[in-house]
């Protein structure tokens, strides 16, 4: 019984260092994405040893996981709850669109890891399995979304194709919004990407 509070301390102090490293990271990464970030920067930035940071995550690898474990999963599920709570396909999209602008508003270094990665939302190249899992976990419900929306006479096209042509506007949107520092209000960002949801299935051409 004499080493359990000990050991409650160990963990509390390696929870903290690992809040430490992710935060870190997620600016880090943000800044000069996966390839120019090198751990020892995460290491200065948390304000860590880099013998600590290592002993919580052996690699940069294991750190860029972590943080889509912890950010990625939880913005597809607020986003899911979120779009569950609407019965029209349509409605549903923007709620969750609108919801992913919030997040993002909330977390931008994580909207700048995903901007820095220089792959198409459409048809992203990714190949770190946590980030197919959170891409694939938020598409699937955008196809059933437009499937259940059904095509349009503007667009002659498959709900996959339909999610693609969305999510590649999307990125458009946001990207603009990044390079202009984030000023605009996140509502008005979610705004303009419902205007573009609307459009595109649109039946007038």
């Amino acid at each position: 019984m004499v080493g359990a509070p000990k050991q409650r301390v160990r963990e509390v102090r390696a929870s903290a260092y690992r809040a430490l490293v992710l935060d870190a990271a997620e600016r880090v990464f943000g800044r000069a994405g996966y390839e120019g970030a090198k751990i020892k920067d995460i290491a200065d930035e948390a304000g860590l040893a880099l013998g600590t940071v290592y002993t919580i995550y052996p690699s940069k690898h294991d750190v860029f996981i972590a943080v889509h474990e912890r950010r990625g999963g939880a913005m597809v599920r607020s986003l899911v709850e979120v779009a569950a709570a609407h019965d029209a396909p349509l409605d549903a999209i923007a709620a969750a669109v609108a919801g992913a602008c919030a997040f993002y508003a909330d977390h931008p270094d994580y909207l700048r890891m995903h901007l820095h990665r220089g792959t198409s939302w459409a048809a992203p190249r990714l190949d770190v399995a946590e980030e197919v899992a959170v891409y694939r976990a938020g598409r699937a419900p955008l196809e059933a979304w437009f499937a259940r929306a059904g095509t349009s006479d503007a667009v002659d096209a498959s709900p996959a194709t339909l999610a693609s042509l969305f999510l590649a506007g999307v990125q458009v949107l946001l990207a603009e919004w990044l390079d202009g520092g984030l000023t605009t209000p996140h509502a008005e960002v979610a705004a303009r990407c419902g205007r573009l949801l609307r459009r595109l299935v649109s039946s007038t051409p």
